[in-house]
């Protein structure tokens, strides 16, 4: 059998329509899988963010006390020379006082 215009079986909606239902259904499952993509990179970013913050939070922490513990330690040397300077001073002074008192 010769197939010809005639004998064709034509479907009841037009073709070009057919096409386009088919293009949407497609577009359609890219869109729900571009999504579910744009979610997980989403959801990754967050949970990134939220370590990346809390790893910051945790450095900013350790600097600070870090450096809190640098200061407190230059100020205990200071104050420990100032009392050993106080000390020798008085035991000076004594002896000054005690060597003017035999002496007169």
């Amino acid at each position: 059998m010769i197939l010809n215009e005639k004998n064709l079986i034509k479907p009841n909606f037009p073709l070009s329509q057919n096409l386009n239902t088919e293009r949407t259904i497609i577009d359609i499952e890219k869109d729900k899988k571009q999504t579910k993509i744009t979610n997980s990179i989403t959801n990754n970013t967050k949970n990134a963010n939220i370590n990346t913050n809390d790893d910051l939070e945790i450095k900013t922490q350790n600097f600070i006390q870090t450096c809190i513990e640098t200061e407190m330690d230059k100020m205990k040397q200071f104050i420990h020379e100032e009392i050993n300077s106080l000390h020798v001073d008085l035991i000076r002074q004594f002896e000054i006082q005690h060597v003017i008192l035999y002496l007169y």
